[in-house]
């Protein structure tokens, strides 16, 4: 195999296995947090359904969220990566 399909073929492999871990990030925060996104309103923590949580499933949903914004950027620049390889003949 040339060095060009190398890099096509490990650029496709990075973006499939991102993209899987963004799947499996928004299923866990679809399976935990139906209810999200929890807010503090009135000294309490609330979703949105009106359902008083703890400030530490607050900060939870917060971590989740930012891994969830992360791995959709990732996946993203990985597909755009591996499209513009695999047009140059990278």
């Amino acid at each position: 195999m040339s060095g060009s399909g190398r890099t096509i073929t490990t650029l496709r492999y990075v973006a499939l296995v991102v993209f899987g871990a963004l799947v499996v990030v928004m299923g866990y925060g679809l399976y935990y947090f139906p209810d999200a996104p929890i807010r503090y309103v009135d000294g309490q923590y609330v979703d949105k359904r009106g359902r008083i949580h703890t400030k530490a499933d607050f900060e939870f949903v917060r971590v989740w969220e930012r891994v969830f914004i992360a791995s959709w950027v990732a996946s993203a620049v990985s597909a755009v990566s591996y499209q513009y390889a695999k047009r140059r003949g990278l």
